[in-house]
């Protein structure tokens, strides 16, 4: 019995420090996966945790121009190949347009829009091997999503590899295509990736068991850097290591769940080919509803929507309506309303809640629907990431291509400041701009607009009523003045030639015509310009000069004078007085006296009452022309005037006359000077 007693302490002692070992183990294992997520985490700036459940959707991008819709023999737009028709246009039955084209970006863009509205995070796109259809179809998919019209930039795309289903593509052609969707789409931020790996999903068929699961795993191995997720079969629990993950295709069935792993939905099933008189699955947006609510809360990773588009088999929830599907009496007519947003909506009542935080982008300027003067324009934004700090932003201008914005500053709330510094024409603009973290999360695009003016406004048709007028004239200045941004002020200077402004002038705008008035009573006479500066209403201003000239004309003098007398003899003088009308004191005044060429030039002086005078002898006998003048001033006119005197010549009986009285002169004072000299003696 004691030997008992310590053979079972002894196994209980091994026990227990066998267990110690495994508890310490894990202890250990438990903090090295600590240290693990806090690296991992270094960069997370909050407190909110990333999205570790994703709700997809599968997706087909095989048709086009009645590609597919023709299938089994039908006729396009008179009947094809579902017992729905899209409804991309939910004014109009139009089987013509609505049948779509799956190679159509706006086809694409609406589709990726309304996954938005639903909340899917991943579309699995259908993909039929490298070159066809599907795959011309993906790549244009993912080149539409960096395009700036994208209305949904964090959904991500991965591949549904299909052939799996219908045939047993050996290791070596699983590893050619892999390396393809790899080299193609893989380095996309728009590809879905879980650990940096790209994601694919597998098809399979209904006799596809451990040996397709191999396969893969084999593939999967060698290449070490792609995620795997197969198809579930019978007994995949003995193989969950085989894959990444695991998944099921059964839209027949309203959901089910494979939890860790995977859980679907499913809103109908009616397949076209089988001919089925009712659905197999039918549809029913309430029942639907709840079995979206039973996937959301199983808490697996792939929370699947089957489907987003198979309209062959009728499981799509894009908008559309049951047609009546009577291959005998074409065309197709409508059986019921459209379902329009029903099941879209009804999916994102719940997928919401698992939707990645938004990331909030701010703009700081330009203002919304602000207009700029300056070509030069700094858009800046103010960027709050949930998740990570390393975050980088793209804006695109005027549609054109993204391009990457350069990281400005932190503030002090930790946003991230970015900016982006352009010349733009003068006209209209649009700015679109987006993140991306370290994560591959996206943000809504951020929308602005604006505009540029630094064109100044236009002068033209500028007339003036008159081009001259004397003092007290009442001019009117007109011109037409035009800018895209208002006229904010226009002004006419009227300058005098000495460039002092007389006269500061608003134009007024009367019907689009803009006009001034001045009174010129207080002008001095002279050439005036006039100038016209306008200013719109952001700030450009342009400066009009010497757009007209108005001459303010000067008043008529007069000038006069007389003379002592017309006609004198050689050796006597002539008194010239004379005055300016009106009197101005202190002007010169010119007195030219003319003779046969010869000319005597004499300046002289008015006085307080405009009067001047003069003498003259003239020098020599004959027909003297005697001119005053003066030259005018800024007020008046100058003037002239002229007479004619007659110089005369002695003549010989004057001389002979003038002769005997000088000599009697001449003996009477001999006469007396003896006299005088006698009574002296």
């Amino acid at each position: 019995m004691k030997k008992c007693l310590v053979i079972f302490t002894i196994f209980s002692l091994i026990f227990f420090l066998t267990s110690l070992d495994e508890k310490q183990e894990n202890a250990i294992q438990m903090r090295e996966d600590i240290k693990s997520q806090k690296n991992e985490q270094q960069s997370i700036i909050s407190q909110t945790a990333l999205p570790t459940q994703y709700v997809c959707t599968f997706f087909y991008p095989w048709y086009g121009h009645y590609r597919h819709w023709d299938g089994g023999g039908h006729d396009p737009p008179n009947t094809w190949a579902s017992y729905y028709l899209p409804d991309p246009k939910p004014e109009v039955y139009d089987p013509a347009s609505e049948l779509y084209n799956s190679n159509d970006e706006d086809v694409i863009l609406w589709q990726i829009g309304l996954m938005k509205r639903a909340c899917i995070r991943v579309a699995i796109s259908s993909w039929w091997g490298q070159d066809t259809y599907e795959d011309k179809v993906f790549r244009k998919i993912i080149t539409c999503m960096s395009k700036p019209e994208n209305p949904y930039r964090d959904l991500k795309w991965c591949i549904l590899y299909e052939q799996e289903g219908y045939y047993d593509p050996d290791t070596d052609k699983i590893i050619s295509d892999l390396q393809y969707i790899i080299s193609n789409y893989a380095s996309s931020p728009f590809y879905f990736k879980i650990n940096g790996k790209p994601v694919i999903f597998v098809y399979a068929d209904s006799n596809d068991k451990y040996e397709y699961a191999q396969r893969w795993r084999d593939a999967r191995n060698r290449l070490n850097n792609t995620y795997i997720v197969l198809k579930v079969f019978e007994g995949f629990q003995n193989y969950v290591d085989y894959a990444d993950n695991w998944y099921q295709y059964a839209p027949g069935n309203p959901y089910e769940i494979f939890y860790p792993y995977s859980a679907y939905a499913s809103p109908g099933f009616w397949k076209v080919w089988e001919q089925h008189e009712t659905p197999r699955l039918a549809r029913n947006v309430s029942m639907f509803e709840e079995a979206v609510y039973h996937i959301l809360q199983s808490k697996c990773m792939f929370l699947l929507i089957e489907t987003w588009n198979e309209w062959h088999e009728g499981t799509q929830i894009e908008p559309g309506q049951e047609i009546i599907h009577d291959d005998e009496n074409p065309p197709f007519k409508p059986a019921a309303d459209s379902y329009g947003y029903a099941y879209i909506d009804a999916v994102a009542k719940y997928a919401r809640s698992l939707m990645p935080s938004p990331v909030e982008i701010q703009f700081i300027t330009p203002k919304a629907n602000s207009t700029l003067k300056e070509p030069k324009v700094t858009v800046e934004i103010k960027v709050k990431d949930p998740y990570s700090a390393s975050v980088e932003a793209k804006i695109s201008i005027d549609g054109g291509n993204f391009v990457d914005m350069e990281l400005a500053e932190e503030d002090a709330e930790g946003c991230l400041h970015f900016k982006y510094t352009a010349d733009y024409k003068d006209g209209d603009h649009y700015l679109v701009v987006y993140t991306k973290d370290e994560y591959d999360y996206f943000s809504s695009n951020a929308k602005l607009s604006f505009k540029v003016d630094s064109t100044p406004p236009t002068i033209s048709n500028v007339i003036i009523n008159s081009s001259s007028g004397k003092p007290g004239t009442v001019f009117t200045i007109s011109a037409i003045i035009t800018d895209p941004s208002g006229i904010e002020d226009a002004t006419a200077y009227i300058q005098h030639p000495d460039e002092v402004n007389v006269a500061i002038l608003p134009l007024t705008n009367k019907n689009g015509k803009f006009e001034a008035v001045w009174d010129s009573t207080d002008a001095v006479c002279g050439n005036y310009l006039v100038d016209i500066v306008t200013t719109d209403s952001i700030g450009n201003t342009y400066e009009a000069e010497n757009m007209r000239i108005i001459k303010i004309l000067k008043e008529a003098s007069t000038i006069s004078f007389s003379v002592s007398t017309t006609k004198i003899n050689l050796g006597d003088h002539i008194e010239i007085s004379g005055s300016i009308s009106p009197p101005h004191t202190g002007v010169e005044v010119t007195l030219k006296y003319v003779k046969n060429g010869e000319e005597v030039v004499r300046k002289v002086l008015t006085t307080s009452d405009g009067s001047f005078n003069d003498t003259f002898m003239p020098n020599s006998a004959g027909l003297w022309n005697i001119t005053v003048s003066w030259p005018g001033d800024y007020d008046h006119e100058g003037n002239a005037s002229t007479q004619m005197i007659t110089v005369e010549a002695p003549t010989k009986t004057s001389w002979m006359l003038y002769g005997t009285v000088a000599v009697i002169m001449i003996v009477i004072v001999v006469v007396v000077l003896r006299i005088l000299r006698r009574r002296t003696s």
